[in-house]
């Protein structure tokens, strides 16, 4: 069987890094053609736009600072002493980035940090699947906190939870037997070094970054009048959270509009088209974000790149 050519390759390539873009605005009008663009364009014109943004900015700032904490708490346990003064600005410039797709942002911290640290880069992209575990076992957490409040009204919440609980232990199980073929694999090696212990540690340290990462996606439905109940949302707002982050679409776009439609358009004014509500709020918030990352990580990214020179100066600096 012969090889694939390297023009055929790059042009897989070039169609697989399409394909997110492709489906954001596939999903994207089939959305705006099911409901009332005129509504959606009433909706974006009376929403509180100063507030939106300003929340915006203050929600990016805060949600670096939670993020940046509790991320330097994994890499310092799973690879080395990580600042958390730079792995804020490596965070924060990371989000530009992220624009493109949330899983693209991590992978460029994770590289930045392996050569900055002058670590090995697997090490580091297994701290990185550290930081996933921990923010997925917190909206879980988020989960069964909203249960007793939902869960005769949410029929699908307690099979989910119950799933996602029942693997959680079995992955606690795991670690604690550590199986040695598991255990020394290069990539898997910093998850079985951190241990069921710090496994917990972590994940309550990583709780204020999720927990501020869900009121900034809850608020801004407050602001556009979708009044989603503080216990409601704590059903509803992680799912969300969760299709965001998914390495579908660029920043969860359309598939997190979607399914913020069917989810939360009961929730608006009476007499309203809800639907055309979640949407104007959905995407408003969307590029309110964007604005947000636009002006930060280009700032960072150049501190980054100083930080990077740096390291690289050290190294040289220590060679024989």
């Amino acid at each position: 069987m012969s090889e694939a050519s390297p023009a055929a390759s790059k042009t897989e390539a070039w169609w697989r890094r399409l394909t997110p873009f492709v489906l954001a605005l596939g999903l994207l009008t089939w959305l705006l053609l099911s409901v009332d663009l005129e509504q959606v364009g009433k909706a974006i014109v009376v929403a509180p736009k100063f507030e939106l943004l300003g929340f915006a900015f203050a929600f990016m700032i805060t949600l670096l600072a939670a993020d940046a904490w509790a991320t330097s708490r994994v890499y310092a346990r799973a690879v080395c002493p990580v600042k958390f003064q730079e792995l804020f600005v490596l965070r924060g410039a990371s989000y530009l980035p992220s624009i493109v797709s949330h899983h693209v942002g991590q992978g460029w911290l994770t590289y930045f940090l392996a050569k900055v640290y002058d670590a090995r880069l697997w090490r580091v992209a297994g701290a990185t699947l550290i930081v996933y575990i921990t923010n997925f076992a917190c909206l879980v957490g988020i989960g069964l906190a909203a249960l007793p409040f939902n869960a005769g009204r949410l029929a699908w919440m307690a099979p989910a939870l119950g799933v996602c609980v029942a693997g959680g232990c079995g992955y606690l199980v795991v670690l604690a037997v550590r199986p040695k073929w598991l255990a020394e694999h290069q990539l898997l090696g910093p998850l079985f070094g951190l241990g069921v212990a710090g496994h917990l540690a972590t994940t309550l340290e990583r709780l204020p970054h999720v927990l501020i990462l869900f009121f900034g996606s809850w608020v801004p439905f407050l602001l556009f009048r979708i009044d989603v109940p503080f216990t409601d949302a704590l059903a509803l707002v992680p799912p969300m959270m969760f299709v965001a982050a998914l390495p579908l679409t660029p920043q969860g776009v359309g598939t997190r509009d979607a399914l913020a439609t069917y989810l939360l358009a009961s929730y608006a004014p009476a007499g309203s088209d809800g639907a055309a509500r979640v949407v104007a709020c959905t995407l408003s918030w969307a590029a309110c974000i964007t604005i947000v990352q636009l002006v930060i990580s280009p700032l960072l990214m150049r501190r980054a790149y100083r930080l990077l020179k740096a390291s690289e100066g050290a190294v040289s600096t220590r060679s024989p």
